[in-house]
């Protein structure tokens, strides 16, 4: 059978496209399996197709497209567990040990200081002295029976323009060393019971037991205290500053100078041996 089907439009035309479905039935009008669509055009030529596009399609507004509103997305953080990291065993290297050699020390042999001298060998070896910062006597109130002591010869001699000193071994033997003026240095003993009387404008005096003594000062007494025994005493007072201790030092020669002749000829000897 033969079948055309045409669709007409607003204005009558046919479609210029017509479809021609052919089928041949079988028997009992089923159609056959191997039955075929041929699409065939039918363009009638006595006719012309208009190309004008129809009025019902000019009425066709435009339709406006409104751009779409992205939004943004939101992304949920991804999150990131932390990883455990195993713990690397580090196994211990056996370290075998250095075995050092003990280095053999060599004495060092030090040149001979020739400046170093026996001390024995000097006569001014070196001696520590000191300056005199304290009083070294002081007048003394005394009863009848020791400024009986002050002999009438004593009295007697008295000389107010010189320093008088009368010392008298009282309760024992003490011996003692004196200088008065610029006269050199002597030493003498006393027993028990005897005296000394001394003069000049300058007396040094140095005592060994000045404990075992009463001393008289312009033939008044005199208080000299000391822990030991020993002790040294300058008059007039005022030139006690002018001095130093030991008083009188004894060189290797086994004579008595005065502190300051004593450091001036241990200086003099330390300069000869520096040479």
């Amino acid at each position: 059978d033969t079948l055309v089907q045409r669709t007409p439009l607003s204005n009558g035309y046919p479609c210029p496209t017509d479809t021609l479905v052919q089928r041949t039935p079988l028997s009992k009008g089923n159609p056959r399996p191997d039955q075929q669509a041929v699409i065939l055009t039918d363009v009638d030529d006595k006719e012309p197709v208009s190309t004008e596009l129809p009025k019902a399609l000019e009425a066709v507004k435009p339709v406006e497209v409104k751009p779409v509103e992205v939004k943004p997305v939101a992304v949920k953080p991804v999150e990131v567990k932390p990883v455990e990291v195993k713990p690397v065993e580090v196994k211990p290297v056996a370290v075998k040990p250095v075995e050092v050699k003990p280095v053999e020390a060599k004495p060092v042999e030090v040149a001979e200081d020739k400046t170093i001298v026996d001390l024995s060998k000097r006569v001014f070896p070196p001696k520590d002295f000191r300056k005199i910062n304290l009083k070294l006597f002081a007048y003394q109130e005394a009863d009848e029976a020791t400024m009986g002591l002050l002999t009438d010869d004593a009295k007697a001699k008295f000389d107010a323009t010189l320093e008088n000193v009368y010392i008298n071994a009282f309760e024992g033997s003490t011996w003692l060393s004196y200088k008065v003026d610029d006269k050199k240095i002597e030493s003498v003993s006393l027993k028990k019971g005897e005296g000394l009387l001394l003069q000049g404008k300058k007396v040094l005096l140095f005592f060994g037991n000045v404990k075992a003594t009463r001393i008289f000062y312009q033939n008044k007494f005199i208080d000299a205290p000391t822990p030991t025994g020993f002790k040294s005493l300058i008059f007039p007072e005022s030139e006690t500053k002018k001095h130093m201790l030991p008083l009188f030092p004894k060189a290797n020669n086994d004579v008595l100078y005065t502190a300051e002749e004593y450091i001036k000829r241990m200086t003099e000897e330390e300069k000869k041996v520096s040479n």
